[in-house]
């Protein structure tokens, strides 16, 4: 017999439903993209009017910078948007009756809570 003393619960989670990640993995992106942007930008050059090479450079890099953020902004979110994960929820454990039981398959042990 497993006896878990009420007064050794600090916290109880439960399961509130699931979320994604788009906001996280659009500013991932956003910072990997730009970054990736400039890194590709610095090994070419582009000018549009006369200048020197490292003038050419500089514009290369900004031009990466600011194609390769809002591009990494969208594939990160996308990304973050397929990815789901579950919401927790604490619960009070004052007002509820608790329980704990063995479970068979998979090995471990059943909460149960009556609300």
């Amino acid at each position: 017999m497993l006896v878990v003393p009420r007064a050794s619960i600090a916290h109880l989670y439960v399961v509130d439903g699931t979320r994604t990640h788009f906001w996280k993995g659009a500013g991932i992106g956003l910072l990997g993209g730009a970054l990736i942007g400039g890194l590709i930008g610095s090994t070419t050059e582009f000018c549009i009017d006369e200048c020197t090479t490292a003038e050419a450079q500089k514009e290369a890099i900004a031009v990466g910078v600011i194609f390769g953020a809002p591009a990494g902004f969208l594939l990160g979110g996308v990304i973050g948007a397929l990815t789901r994960s579950e919401r927790w929820r604490l619960v009070s454990i004052n007002d509820h009756r608790i329980s704990v039981a063995p479970r068979l398959s998979p090995r471990g042990f059943t909460v149960n809570v009556g609300f």
